[in-house]
């Protein structure tokens, strides 16, 4: 459920604390996407040729992406556009999403854990934070509403995976502010 120290690639055009803008973006699929990831990744299409979008947080839309080296390496890419933070909150809610952006990637980049989502990269330019992360799959939610319901040995041992990256982010003196189903993801 996350990846190990071995296969933790991090190179940013910017780094969390605000240095180092790439200034240019490319439009992909009609997003407006730094330049410095255009340059090691594209967005996967779907069958209708639009960017194949994996899923919708709060304040982002996360789409499937590839890397230009291997098309086999796949990442879901959590992208922010800043424009539509804008317009539903204006200055004040852009800031507050760039300063939660940057902790969770700061966070991550200090993270390496088999329990925990890997993070592969991060981008930043004025209109766009591009989080590049391993691609996962299925929601826990999603997975006991397909089966139905779980046998004692499948919730027993996905609590221990759980507990395993708890732990981990415990000892790192972090704790996780957002514990629910949906935000346990089984590995692809």
């Amino acid at each position: 459920m996350g990846c190990s120290s071995s296969s933790k690639v991090m190179t940013t055009d910017r780094t969390p604390d605000g240095l180092d803008f790439s200034a240019t973006e490319i439009d992909q699929y009609g997003l407006p996407l730094p330049i410095n990831f255009c340059k090691k990744y594209q967005l996967v299409p779907d069958k209708d040729d639009r960017a194949t979008i994996l899923g919708h947080g709060s304040f982002s839309t996360v789409f499937k992406c590839c890397s230009l080296e291997n098309k086999n390496d796949v990442y879901a890419l959590k992208h922010v556009d800043m424009s539509r933070i804008a317009r539903r909150g204006g200055t004040e809610a852009v800031e507050r999403t760039k300063a939660e952006v940057r902790r969770g990637v700061s966070v991550l980049m200090k993270l390496s854990h088999p329990s925990i989502i890997c993070l592969s990269n991060y981008f930043e330019s004025p209109k766009t934070m591009s989080v590049v992360l391993e691609l996962a799959g299925t929601e826990l939610f999603d997975h006991v509403v397909e089966l139905g319901k779980l046998t004692e040995m499948e919730a027993a041992g996905i609590l221990r995976t759980v507990a395993a990256g708890v732990q981990f982010m415990h000892e790192k003196n972090l704790v996780h502010r957002e514990f629910c189903f949906r935000n346990f993801l089984f590995l692809t």
